[in-house]
């Protein structure tokens, strides 16, 4: 089966994962898409929380904003 792939951008996201992580979960939804989170340098532990739950993460070695 072919995947989907989802990327989410995120910046200062650690209160908001766990129920996205969650919601991922309910619905299966790693069944039909891989994820790719996009780190904006959080100052908080985003990355560290995505990694954990064994998602893909790329971590911007400063923050970009909009471009």
């Amino acid at each position: 089966m072919k995947k989907v792939l989802c990327a989410v951008p995120c910046y200062n996201e650690s209160q908001n994962l766990p129920n996205l992580f969650a919601d991922i979960a309910d619905v299966n939804l790693a069944e039909i898409c891989d994820f790719l989170f996009i780190d904006d340098k959080s100052r908080d532990n985003t990355s560290e929380l995505v990694k954990v739950r064994g998602f893909n993460v790329i971590r911007h070695s400063r923050k970009l904003g909009y471009v």
